[in-house]
This record gives structure tokens, sequence and C-alpha cells, in this order.
């Protein structure tokens, strides 16, 4: 199970890498969706995949000190906040590169909502990953 995990965490984390690539290279379209591709896959991870590996396991208490922070659920869920921020902030750059008068009610919600999740990501991270958190820190 750890293999399968890894192996999606590390496919979640080069799609990000691309949409990383995308956004360098001005494709905003692309890199929101490569960026919601790898929320997505993280999501998947930290509500499902993971929840039923930590069910199944005797050593829970143990792993969670010990192993990469890929591999637990609160970073995965974080992460899934994280990536949908930035998947949003390239809704907000796709609209400002285009010509002409941005609709500022729209570019205004969709940077609250940006912020809300960053926020979320934090707060997240801190409350179901302390052990993490305070690694990053």
């Amino acid at each position: 199970m750890f293999e399968l995990v890894l192996s999606l965490a590390t496919s979640a984390l080069s799609e990000s890498n691309v949409g990383c690539d995308s956004c360098i290279e001005g494709d905003f379209p692309l890199a929101s969706r490569q960026f919601a591709r790898t929320a997505g896959i993280f999501h998947t991870l930290g509500d499902d995949i993971l929840p039923n590996w930590m069910a199944n396991s005797k050593q829970h208490a143990e792993m969670e000190n010990e192993s990469l922070a890929e591999t637990r659920v609160g970073v995965c869920v974080a992460f899934t906040m994280l990536y949908t921020a930035m998947a949003q902030q390239m809704a907000v750059a796709t609209v400002l590169v285009k010509p002409g008068v941005p609709n500022y009610a729209l570019v205004g919600k969709l940077c609250a909502g940006v912020a809300e999740d960053l926020d979320g990501f934090v707060g997240v991270l801190r409350c179901k990953s302390p052990v993490h958190m305070s690694r990053m820190e």
C-alpha cells in the first residue's frame, strides 16, 4: 500500500510541476486544469486511500510521527486546498490577461476564494498534521 500512496503522491506532484511550467509559459487555463488535477489526486488520497490504509494499520501512532508527509491524511487534505487555490489563481490570471476590462466582481470573488483556501491550507496543516507543520516551520 505504501508504494501505491507514494506513486499517487509523486504523480500529483509531477502534475503540479507541469502546471508550474504552463504558468511560466503563460498558458493559465492549462495550468489551472493541471493544478485542479493535482488537487483531485490529493483529495482521493486524503479522503479515501489513506484513511482506509490507516484503519487497517496496527502501528498508526508510530507511522504518524515517522512517515513521510505525503503519506499523511492531514497533509493530503491540506494539499487539496492549496492546489485548489492555485487552480483558482490561474483562473484569475486568465481573466486578467484577456484584452478589455475584466469583470472586477468576478475577480474579487475568485481572489476571496483563493485567500480562504490558503488560510484553510495552513489551518488544516496545523490542526491535522502538527508534526509535519512543525518540521516546515
